[in-house]
């Protein structure tokens, strides 16, 4: 296939140039009528029956063209004024090919964007539309090119739906042609799909809801009659661009839309409940607009969509109103992007929460005690609520913990009690001052296996205080247990509620044949926890692979006299089940009882 461009010049010279490579030929003759010769002008092209011609009306001293289709090879042409006829044609080498790529409607009136793949400097085009076999100087349009990141574009009249067939010509500023492209296309009313902006204004994300046509926007495809996502795009152009398949290699795009912006929603809490199933509950607690009625949520992080199929639920309540979403967390750090609908599922409001889940976890250590346990990236204040699922009753304490760098992930614990058996309890877990929540339930029972605390030692030496621990064990208990990953934990509490602990494997002495005592410490005690008033021991056996707790005990020590911080004392205290007494305080040594 060959494209022809002939031109006349003076009525004394046929020029003619082809361009190779288009799916089908095309020949443009061009002339230019001295002063006194314009009026009208027969163009045939011999070769082909019946041989294609064209009459037009030409003005004197102004170019005259003419464009053939159909043409396969280098034609004879005769231009012909009355009887008079030029035959004289010489043919140039063909200019390089360039490829449309793109038609993109600007605005809502008459403006299409042309745009071209091309390598070559061109500053001026012209695009002839092909209505039949024939087109004139009234199907050319001669356009200004500007440079675009693949090659140029001409900004031409509209085009409505149905078949066009387009010539691009590009020329240089010295008006010398450097390349020309062709496009067949076929024009459709591109049905806009719903486009909507969700998230916030710094984590922004795009909702597409598709009609029956597949569609890409903004570059990114979304197939007919369905709901896309695409969480937070380098890019979201404005106005959007939405385009389709003209051709095989052609885009047919639309910019005269906009997007539909929701309403910033503004979330109270963020809860996420662990329930001893994967599917935990993620509750929202946000001022819903009064008429939304359920509600979209996305998981993501910056590399992964974690959902796939957007999570939903019903907002119930009324104020606050709340939303609870089944999810299974794979990672421990993600986004969360909200989407509140109406009854037409059109997004009112929207955000985006970035969360931390600390698996959170409780576990029952005594009859009235637990360890709230959870894991933290950072290191910084947390604090810890539980909560009496009978009366509301609310206790509460602060920990410092956590990674010394993002990356980092530690685990954090905090303890609580006494609380009342056969009781539900839910404990919570959130940065200080920040409203999400991580949380886990538990409920109290009965314990059968305890570790019995039989002797607490308090040590200070000036200023440095230490409080070690020690229980029985049976030698056949302990048998049970090697091969294992056990460690020790020693907590002490003071009646403030502030915590210190330590993890340590324990040390052996042999009582009989068939105990043994263990010893655990010393647990540093600072200045400021305080020993004048009852202080709790509790004592536990954990499995490390497991996170079991194996075993666990508790006791209370009370110092009436706290020991001088200048000397060395060693108090030493019996305890029998989990009443504690001092019962003797010496100078420079240890007393036995």
């Amino acid at each position: 296939m060959v494209i022809w461009l002939v031109s006349l010049f003076l009525n004394t010279v046929l020029e003619c140039t082809a361009w190779p490579r288009s799916r089908s030929s095309r020949t443009s003759c061009r002339w230019r009528s001295t002063l006194d010769r314009g009026g009208a002008y027969e163009v045939t092209l011999a070769g082909p029956s019946p041989p294609p011609a064209a009459t037009l009306e030409c003005q004197a001293g102004s170019p005259c063209r003419v464009w053939f289709a159909g043409v396969d090879a280098p034609p004879a042409v005769t231009v012909r004024k009355g009887s008079n006829a030029i035959y004289e044609a010489t043919s140039g080498p063909p200019p390089p090919a360039s490829r449309v790529e793109r038609l993109t409607s600007r605005d809502a009136d008459a403006r299409m964007d042309v745009e071209v793949a091309s390598d070559k400097h061109v500053t001026r085009a012209d695009l002839v539309t092909f209505s039949s076999d024939v087109a004139t100087d009234a199907d050319c349009e001669s356009l200004a090119a500007t440079p675009s990141k693949s090659g140029y574009s001409v900004a031409a009249s509209s085009r409505g739906a149905g078949d066009w067939n387009f010539l691009v010509v590009g020329y240089d500023d010295d008006g010398a042609l450097l390349e020309a492209g062709r496009a067949h296309v076929t024009l459709s009313d591109i049905l806009l799909p719903r486009m909507t902006k969700v998230g916030t204004e710094a984590l922004q994300s795009l909702k597409v809801e598709t009609g029956e046509m597949d569609v890409k926007v903004n570059g990114f495809l979304c197939s007919a009659s369905t709901v896309c996502y695409y969480l937070e795009p380098e890019n979201i152009l404005e106005p959007p661009e939405v385009c389709r398949m003209a051709a095989p290699n052609i885009e047919q795009c639309d910019m005269t839309a906009a997007y539909i912006q929701p309403e910033s929603l503004i979330e109270r809490s963020v809860q996420l409940s662990f329930t001893g199933v994967p599917e935990e509950d993620l509750m929202i607690t946000a001022d819903f607009s009064e008429t939304s009625l359920t509600m979209e949520a996305k998981l993501y992080t910056n590399s992964e969509d974690l959902t796939p199929n957007p999570l939903t639920c019903e907002i119930t309540g009324r104020s606050p109103k709340t939303c609870t979403f089944k999810v299974e967390p794979k990672v421990t750090e993600f986004k969360i992007l909200l989407m509140a609908l109406d009854s037409e599922s059109t997004v009112k409001d929207s955000t985006v929460v970035e969360f931390e889940d600390f698996q959170t976890r409780i576990q029952q250590l005594t009859l009235d005690a637990i360890e709230v346990r959870w894991r933290a990236s950072q290191n910084q204040e947390y604090d810890v609520e539980i909560v009496s699922e009978t009366d509301g009753k609310i206790d509460s304490t602060s920990v410092i913990c956590g990674g010394e760098k993002p990356e980092d992930s530690k685990v954090c614990l905090a303890y609580f009690f006494p609380l009342n058996l056969n009781k539900d309890y839910t404990a919570s877990v959130r940065v200080q001052g920040d409203n999400k929540y991580v949380s886990a339930s538990v409920r109290m029972q009965p314990v059968l296996e305890t570790i019995n605390i039989k002797e607490l030692t308090l040590t200070t030496t000036g200023e440095t205080r230490g409080l070690t621990v020690c229980f029985m064990e049976s030698r056949e208990k302990r048998k049970q247990n090697e091969g294992e990953k056990i460690v020790n934990k020693f907590v002490a509490v003071d009646a403030n509620g502030r915590q210190v602990q330590m993890v340590s494997k324990s040390s052996h002495s042999s009582v009989s044949d068939v105990e043994e005592k263990l010893c655990l410490g010393p647990l540093p005690l600072d200045l400021d926890f305080n020993l004048s008033d009852k202080v709790r021991v509790l004592v536990s056996r954990e499995n490390l692979d497991t996170q079991e707790i194996l075993l666990s005990g508790d006791a209370e020590l009370f110092v009436s006299d706290p020991p001088p911080k200048d000397d060395k004392v060693v108090i030493v205290i019996s305890v029998v089940g989990v009443v504690v007494a001092v019962v003797a305080i010496g100078s420079l040594g240890a007393i036995s009882l």
